[in-house]
C-alpha cells in the first residue's frame, strides 16, 4: 500500500519503490495487487512514474487508487476504477 500521509504528497521516491517491488514476482498468487491511499496527493512527477509503471509494468501487478478524482486525465484513464 502506497499513501500519502496527513496532508504530505505522495512522492515520485515513493512510486519508485512501488515500482522495485512489482517486479518482484509474487511467490504464492498469481498477481499482486496495490492500494493506492489518497492517490490525489500524488504530485506531478509521482504521476508521470505511476503512467510509466501503469504502461510498462508486469502483467502480473494489479493497481487500485482511492480518491483519484485529481489525477491528471493520462494517470486516470489508465487505473481500474
Amino acid at each position: 500500500m502506497i499513501a500519502g500521509s496527513g496532508g504530505k504528497p505522495i512522492t515520485v521516491d515513493q512510486v519508485r519503490a512501488l515500482r522495485t517491488d512489482a517486479y518482484v514476482r509474487p511467490n504464492e498468487a498469481e498477481r499482486k495487487v496495490y492500494l493506492l491511499e489518497r492517490a490525489d496527493r500524488m504530485n506531478a512527477s509521482a504521476q508521470n512514474a505511476m503512467l510509466k509503471l501503469l504502461e510498462d509494468g508486469p502483467a502480473y501487478a494489479v493497481f487500485f487508487p482511492s480518491g483519484g478524482e485529481r489525477l491528471r486525465p493520462a494517470a486516470h484513464g489508465a487505473l481500474p476504477m
